[in-house]
């Protein structure tokens, strides 16, 4: 995550907040596709353990498409109609890519291997929970950004005027 997170800072050119972005999305990911295992009683396993890699990986480009496009809207828009072109823009993309990951790794469940079948079925469940927070919770951190932001700003300008 901390490798991850440096690349993203670069990316978005030093903008701390929009590499934290990401990193939320995917380690919610993560810790909900844990929890779920353990809900479901789906033992840790050296294939297992490696889910987590994946799934950042995966994850990761979900936010980064939906940020990017989000503060390209932004500039000329307000928040729900950079939010509205975001996901519209980007939405269909990625319930496509993921709907067609989803599917690969379902094909694990096929074969003949335990081990493969869990493998299949983890990585299906990360790659879903990554999708909703990126419909869902990214968008909402983008408001809240903005929200933070603004009163940051506020705060400022009053101290300024003395």
């Amino acid at each position: 995550l901390g490798l991850v997170f440096l690349i993203t800072l670069g990316l978005f050119q030093g903008s701390f907040s929009s590499a934290l972005m990401p990193l939320i999305v995917v380690g919610l990911s993560v810790i909900w596709l844990y929890g779920t295992m353990g809900y479901l009683g789906i033992p840790l396993s050296t294939l297992a353990g490696s889910v987590a890699a994946l799934v950042i990986g995966i994850g990761i480009d979900y936010s980064v498409h939906t940020l990017n496009t989000y503060r390209f809207h932004r500039r000329d828009n307000s928040i729900s109609e950079a939010l509205s072109e975001a996901v519209g823009e980007t939405g269909v993309a990625i319930v496509a890519t993921s709907i067609t990951t989803i599917s690969a790794f379902m094909a694990f469940l096929s074969g003949m291997m335990p081990e493969m079948h869990r493998f299949g079925l983890i990585m299906s469940i990360g790659i879903g929970y990554a999708l909703l927070f990126s419909f869902f919770l990214l968008p909402s951190v983008f408001v809240l950004e903005e929200r933070i932001m603004r009163k940051i700003k506020n705060s400022v300008t009053w101290r300024h005027e003395f």
